[in-house]
């Protein structure tokens, strides 16, 4: 009779180990859905924003050549790489080669006052905002995430579930809001002179 007991108690214990197993598992899931969800969201701006490029050179006609392959090969680069980190490198190699496009852009006043340049500038400021924003929710919901991984039940459950940790997304943005800036503020000046 005592055995049987004892067989009962852990035939409920392992019951309940598996259910509680699987509600660690589906919110461990909801975690890295969240996470999945903001970087797509991420990934949709920053390839909206790869594809405005064209665009800004276009406008500007230029023969600074070798800004403008710069900003096409990092866009190239950019588009072609798969991992998180890898795609953080190539958006930082993209800021780096924009800012220095916009720098030179600053050199010459009658940019600024081109309508078509300036709106594709709006734009990208505002693609750059948005990208900011995502970021930094994207990089909370992966801490979030993270810290989850690192508790005691995910810990168990990675006992019978492989499972892995989030990558943030971390990009140096290489001078291109203070560009976009100085460009508004070139536009501003100039455009209350006499």
């Amino acid at each position: 009779m005592i055995g049987l007991v004892v067989t009962v108690i852990v035939v409920l214990d392992v019951i309940l180990l598996g259910v509680w197993l699987v509600r660690v598992h589906g919110e461990v899931n909801r975690f890295r859905e969240e996470v999945n969800c903001s970087w797509i969201q991420l990934r949709e701006a920053i390839v909206c924003r790869r594809e405005i490029m064209p665009y800004l050179i276009a406008s500007i006609s230029l023969q600074e050549r070798e800004a403008v392959e710069a900003i096409g090969n990092a866009c190239d680069l950019a588009s072609q790489v798969a991992g998180i980190s890898e795609q953080a490198r190539a958006e930082s190699r993209l800021n780096t080669a924009l800012q220095s496009l916009l720098m030179v852009i600053s050199e010459h006043v009658e940019f600024s006052r081109d309508p078509s340049f300036q709106r594709i500038c709006m734009e990208l400021k505002a693609l750059d905002e948005r990208i900011d924003f995502l970021c930094a929710l994207y990089n909370k919901q992966v801490a979030a995430y993270n810290t989850r991984m690192e508790s005691a039940p995910a810990r168990l459950l990675s006992l019978f579930v492989p499972l892995k940790m989030a990558e943030s997304f971390n990009t140096a943005n290489g001078g291109v809001r203070e560009a976009l800036a100085q460009l508004a503020i070139n536009d501003t000046s100039n455009g209350s002179a006499p």
